[in-house]
């Protein structure tokens, strides 16, 4: 059935973007180090906190099941 959700099917699908998250966490570290403006280095640092909790609520709530 069609319908019917595949959750082995959706990982290797979506896998890529657990990968860019990373990718994405990596550069903002960097840039947070890099980073002069304080105005600028505060707004990185929320997105980052931002990515890491969802990446980390994804991999636990993957973990349970």
């Amino acid at each position: 059935d069609y319908r019917t959700f595949n959750e082995d099917l959706f990982e290797k699908s979506y896998s890529f973007l657990n990968e860019y998250r990373e990718k994405e966490i990596q550069t903002l570290k960097e840039g947070l180090k890099k980073e002069k403006n304080a105005e600028r280095k505060s707004e990185m640092a929320n997105q980052l906190s931002k990515l890491v909790f969802n990446f980390f609520f994804f991999f636990f709530k993957t973990l349970k099941n």
